[in-house]
């Protein structure tokens, strides 16, 4: 059973987006899907996770807003987008 993992983010390119998508790559269970929402970073968030999708071979999706959004609508967005039959919120920090 595939499980959606989202992670919504806004500014954490510095060590914590960068430490949540690994940690998962970590897990035990290995049936997921990550989904990213990012709410319109202003840092290098985007390269950040682009470099990690670069070097991992697992399925990464990557979706950002060019206008702030408010954390209720990313989530949703990201269910929106969700391909796994259990969604799995995982914070950025």
């Amino acid at each position: 059973m595939k499980a959606s993992v989202i992670i919504t983010t806004r500014d954490r390119s510095r060590l914590l987006i960068t430490r949540s998508i690994p940690s998962v790559f970590n897990q035990t269970y290995q049936d997921y899907e990550i989904i990213i929402i990012d709410n319109h970073s202003q840092d290098d968030t985007t390269e950040q996770v682009k470099k990690l999708m670069r070097s991992s071979k697992k399925h990464i999706s990557y979706y950002r807003w060019e206008e702030e959004r408010t954390l209720a609508y990313n989530r949703n967005a990201g269910v929106e987008k969700a391909h796994g039959e259990y969604i799995v919120w995982l914070d950025d920090d």
